[in-house]
């Protein structure tokens, strides 16, 4: 194996196969094994899958060549830096430069490790993600500083391993069903869907997945006989990447019914469940976490080359020039070791690398541009290769390279025109490297400041209504702080989850909601809905007409949802809480209130508000803002420190559709007898005004002597309330409310049994059986619930002579 790196005490120490071996481990990362699913979801046919993954490869084959004309030319490690300034000049040259040495490759070596933390955690016992990512990390740096021929020995055994893991997962894929559904996948309307926008947006996240085909130009000085072998390596390299990901992905749709797979992030699972049945999760996580070992190793060794070449041409940065016995750059690969560090430990790898995506595209495009130029400008140096296909692979190149700039700047203009800020920090170096040696000690302060500047997490401010969205599982403005969280794969399936989730309770309940209450209950411009918890789904649906809603529960209110100060551990997290904690509301329609306090106090992101959010931006509702209040014993609000020491709350203000203007509170408050009034809840809700109420799920306490006083304040001040059996018994309610019955009354649940109700069933069996088209409360199923719609008869009556009066001419 180490025959193919060392070939003696010379520099020229890596051999065709292992540079082929770099390329392959370099290009085959996290997203071939995640973006299937959304493939799948937007074009709905395996031949159009199949075929852009095949583009995707075309394109890559087509830079391939066009690289390997350059690295033939002038065949010195680092890639655009040298290439760059070879076409064009050294300033641009050193800006491509400048910035794979800082984050370029810093920021993917973190990715990277971040997602051989989160596969390899359930294998390793639940440790940190970020422990095991640095581990991973740091023991691939040893392998790489201790030398070129024992890091490059330890790169062909980890990419061999991986190659053969994937070719096993393959073959494991059609052994078990042979070509069952993908020889029914040809359709009539293929062509179609491969002319399409979806296809065209698609090939941008698959040239992603295709990105470090030129692997092998940043170690150009250390391979054997350069312009022979290295374009081979990258050809051969890509090649191979090519064939693995069309069979990775022929497996995936062959294992798995594409209903299956449509809009899921975890594709591999889903295809090795049904390949090894219980043992798949564990099988993918085993060899996604084992094949991104090699991928780490490969950014690893190529990344510092960058800052050793520039080194060998620059007096300020001669010390990572510097080379062991055995050719390691070991300042160099501890700089890029240290910068990748900082950016897993502070979780800001993923701004970093949306920072500077786009300046990384141009620098491609730059580089292909270049070769294109120098045919011109310089027909006549010796090009030991010439680019096969030219001029149509660097046209077919450089317009698909154009068109990801373009997608990436109109998806994320302010973070791809702001990678251009790191360009500037480069050319300000490069500028004071020709001054004298008393600007030195600046110089480096400046490259220090970039550093810190670019792995510190980003404190721009995202909008209350960005954080309910992407907490919710729906996409931002693409100017958005938190747009690039929506590219990611921990994103997407608590979005697709929340999709499903949402969908099924809008089908089932909600929209029967709507349309009942259209149909039986009067409009009121405030609710008051008690024992609520951060329920506004249901208050929405039932009183889509209020124009103020209170809601008040035992759940504490939290902190006002800010991702943008979260690690992404932390923010995984928080949607990970998000989904457990509204599992039982959207699912039997109310919480489990001690569930769900258990589960949010897990989360980064906790208490009620971020459950409000979700259901305000599912809801179609825009936030406006949202401040966190006290309240005094006389019902008054406090907003800031006054807020301290008083029942806590929280004040949101939405906006239909519309454009109406609404306002909603929630208070974590108790409301028994000795707190409703005496804490300022009460004195509160009677600065409303009348209003209507909705009781559901309230654990039958308004049936007790211990919550009179709120019982009396609902029914002196609502003129209707919409409630399940679990709220005010039928007995409370006097001669002045009309009392109207749906559904079907058959006593409480079994630990509630005590507090069936007579005259509730009585009621029912005189008004006959009126149909109630939806499940709700504690009996959730639709056949088994029952609400009670009481309307104030006073009110009823000045509903009515308000509108005689109205048609009176």
């Amino acid at each position: 194996m180490t025959k193919d790196i060392a070939a003696g005490g010379g520099a020229k120490r890596v051999a065709l196969s292992a540079a082929a071996m770099l390329v392959v481990a370099d290009m085959i990362g996290v997203g071939v094994f995640t973006s299937l699913g959304f493939q799948v979801k937007e074009l709905g046919s395996p031949v159009a899958i199949l075929a852009l993954w095949l583009a995707g490869g075309v394109i890559a084959i087509c830079g391939a060549f066009c690289y390997a004309e350059l690295a033939a030319m002038f065949p010195r490690s680092s890639g655009e830096y040298n290439f760059l300034t070879r076409a064009f000049n050294p300033t641009a040259g050193f800006v491509a430069g400048w910035l794979s040495a800082t984050v370029g490759f810093a920021a993917p070596v973190a990715l990277t490790a971040m997602a051989f933390g989160q596969y390899a955690q359930p294998l390793a016992y639940g440790a940190s993600p970020t422990l095991l990512g640095l581990g991973a990390l740091w023991i691939v740096t040893i392998f790489h500083l201790s030398g070129v021929r024992r890091g490059g020995a330890f790169q062909i055994a980890t990419t061999g391993l991986k190659i053969a893991l994937i070719l096993a997962f393959i073959l494991a894929g059609f052994w078990t069903d042979g070509m069952g559904r993908l020889a029914e996948a040809p359709r009539l309307d293929d062509l179609d869907r491969i002319m399409s926008a979806p296809f065209a947006i698609g090939l941008v996240f698959v040239a992603y997945s295709y990105s470090g085909w030129n692997a092998a130009t940043y170690i150009a000085s250390e391979i054997r006989d350069p312009q022979r072998n290295l374009p081979k390596a990258l050809f051969i390299g890509t090649g191979v990447v090519t064939l693995l990901y069309l069979g990775l992905n022929a497996a995936f749709l062959n294992s798995a019914p594409l209903a299956e797979l449509s809009g899921r992030v975890d594709v591999a699972q889903v295809a090795a469940n049904h390949i090894f049945a219980a043992q798949g999760g564990q099988i993918v996580g085993g060899l996604i976490s084992l094949g991104l070992v090699s991928s780490i190793s490969a950014m690893m060794w190529i990344g510092p080359r960058v800052a050793m070449v520039m080194g060998e041409d620059m007096p300020l940065l001669r010390v990572f020039a510097v080379r062991s016995a055995d050719g390691a750059p070991r300042a160099a690969i501890l700089l890029q070791l240290a910068v990748a560090s900082l950016l897993l430990a502070t979780q800001s790898f993923e701004s970093a690398l949306a920072f500077i995506q786009f300046s990384l595209t141009a620098c491609s495009f730059l580089t292909v541009l270049g070769m294109v130029k120098l045919r011109f400008t310089n027909p006549e140096t010796p090009r030991p290769y010439r680019a096969w296909g030219y001029p149509i692979t660097p046209i077919i190149f450089l317009t698909a390279t154009l068109y990801m700039m373009y997608f990436q700047l109109t998806t994320q203009p302010a973070q791809s025109l702001s990678g251009l800020l790191v360009m500037l920090c480069g050319l300000l170096f490069y500028a004071a490297n020709s001054s004298r040696r008393a600007t030195r000690i600046g110089v480096w302060a400046v490259l220090i400041a970039c550093i810190i500047v670019i792995a510190a997490p980003r404190a721009r401010a995202a909008s209350a209504n960005d954080n309910a969205r992407i907490l919710a599982g729906l996409p931002v403005a693409s100017d958005s702080p938190l747009a690039p969280l929506t590219s990611q794969a921990g994103w997407k399936a608590h979005s697709h989850g929340f999709d499903a989730a949402f969908k099924r309770v809008e089908d089932r309940q909600l929209s029967k909601i709507r349309a009942w209450s259209k149909d039986n209950v009067p409009a009121s411009p405030v609710l008051f809905y008690m024992f609520s918890g951060p329920d506004f789904l249901y208050a929405n649906s039932f009183f889509p007409d209020a124009s103020t809603y209170v809601l008040a529960g035992l759940e504490p209110v939290g902190q006002i949802p800010d991702l943008e100060t979260l690690p992404r551990s932390g923010v995984d997290g928080a949607l990970r809480a998000l989904h457990t904690s509204t599992q039982s509301a959207l699912n039997l329609s109310f919480f489990i209130t001690k569930d769900m306090k258990r589960q949010l106090r897990a989360s980064r992101v906790g208490g009620a508000l971020p459950v409000l959010y979700v259901f305000l931006a599912r809801a179609g509702k825009t936030i406006e803002s949202a401040e966190l209040v006290g309240l005094d014993d006389a019902g008054e609000l406090h907003s800031g420190e006054e807020a301290k020491g008083r029942v806590a709350g929280v004040k949101i203000v939405f906006s239909n559709p519309d454009g109406a203007r609404k306002t909603l509170y929630f208070f974590s408050a108790d409301v028994s007898d000795a707190s409703f009034a005496k804490h300022g809840l009460q004195a509160f809700l009677d600065k409303q005004g009348a209003g209507s109420a909705l009781l559901k799920s309230a654990s039958y306490l308004l049936h007790s002597g211990n919550f009179s006083q709120v019982r009396e304040f609902l029914l002196t001040r609502s003129v209707s309330i919409v409630e399940d059996d679990s709220g005010i018994p039928v007995a409370s309610f006097g001669p002045d409310w009309r009392l109207d019955a749906y559904g079907r009354y058959s006593g409480p649940i079994a630990i509630f049994s005590k507090n069936y109700q007579a005259r509730l069933a009585r009621l029912h069996q005189t008004q006959g059986h009126r149909p109630l088209p939806f499940g709700i409360g504690y009996r959730w199923r639709q056949s088994d619930s029952n609400l009670l719609l009481a309307i104030k008869k006073r009110s009823e009556n000045s509903e009515t002579n308000a509108q005689k009066k109205a048609a009176t001419p």
